[in-house]
């Protein structure tokens, strides 16, 4: 795509444009990611002690609740995931459909968080409320005073990792819980970063290791000293020492714009170049999450998506994302 005029560049959304039942994807979710709650149920007791005292995701301390032998193995099973370079997912299904107002609700987002502050601490961003929780559905009042991020509508975001513009915190953790599907689309898209950097040229994977780019952060965009890291990097997380990717090309083009610094013409094509392996089908698993289900990811080299979705009476799409990492 080298030198081509952007009119004649072939939109990496096309795929994706097309009807479901033409898209040629796994819709599968792999038996090694899964996580069954039935070998845990016995945690539900825990949790509803834990609340009686008044513990809420809130006020959460993890050094002051009593320990539970049953929440060590199902930590342990998830960072055996995560940490596996050949894997770095987790999907742990609750076997139930949760509703918005239900008290399992609040139950699960607490457990997420404990989990979460054993793999890390809760990094998350919530410019709409002091939840360690962002909703993440199609919001009919939009997206809310200086955001200009994807998690509030309903379009395609673009594969990328999550807070890589973000100066303060790295996520080493992302855990999605879904509470309901839409009516149509919105199908989850995982991709490893590390399978795709061992495919690319050498020449080129040395240029994305080095080659700083400029992130424009999507809940301050405004801001007149943006990051600028390289896509990827060495990382040393509490659950994964290795490469790392960081990488949303709507944040960098965003933020090459915004310093009026425009992305060269060698740029673009290695950036061209590592999105058509992203989206290559080999590399990618594509599913829909079910009511009950919480999705882990090693945000530090499992990219994500989504597809355009639609919602339609009471079949709207709802997740409910939490973050975990540490301070840079």
């Amino acid at each position: 795509m080298l030198g081509l005029r952007s009119s004649d560049k072939k939109n990496p959304d096309d795929h994706w444009n097309q009807p479901m039942n033409r898209l040629d994807t796994s819709h599968s979710i792999p038996a090694a990611w899964k996580i069954d709650w039935h070998n845990f149920g016995q945690l539900d007791s825990y949790l509803d002690e834990i609340i009686t005292h008044g513990v809420t995701v809130l006020n959460y301390e993890p050094h002051s609740m009593a320990q539970s032998r049953l929440l060590d193995d199902l930590i342990r099973e998830i960072q055996t995931r995560l940490s596996n370079s050949e894997g770095g997912i987790a999907i742990l299904d609750l076997n139930t459909v949760i509703d918005r107002e239900s008290e399992l609700l609040t139950k699960t987002k607490l457990l997420i968080v404990m989990i979460g502050n054993r793999l890390g601490r809760t990094v998350t961003r919530n410019h709409l409320s002091k939840s360690p929780f962002l909703p993440v559905y199609k919001r009919k009042e939009g997206k809310g005073d200086n955001y200009i991020g994807n998690a509030l509508t309903s379009n395609r975001p673009g594969i990328h990792t999550d807070g890589s513009a973000w100066r303060i915190a790295r996520v080493d953790l992302l855990a999605l819980l879904s509470v309901s599907s839409a009516f149509f689309g919105g199908e989850t898209i995982l991709v490893n970063a590390l399978q795709v950097f061992d495919a690319l040229p050498r020449e080129l994977q040395a240029f994305l290791c080095s080659r700083s780019f400029i992130r424009q952060d999507p809940f301050d965009h405004r801001n007149p000293d943006p990051v600028r890291r390289t896509i990827f990097h060495q990382v040393r997380a509490s659950f994964y020492t290795g490469l790392s990717i960081k990488y949303h090309r709507t944040r960098i083009e965003g933020g090459h714009d915004y310093l009026g610094e425009p992305l060269s013409v060698e740029d673009k094509d290695a950036l061209d170049k590592l999105d058509r392996s992203l989206l290559a089908k080999r590399f990618r698993h594509q599913f829909k999450l079910r009511s009950g289900q919480i999705l882990f990811v090693n945000n530090n080299f499992i990219c994500h998506d989504r597809t355009r979705f639609v919602d339609f009476g009471n079949r709207k799409r709802y997740l409910e994302r939490y973050w975990a990492g540490e301070p840079y």
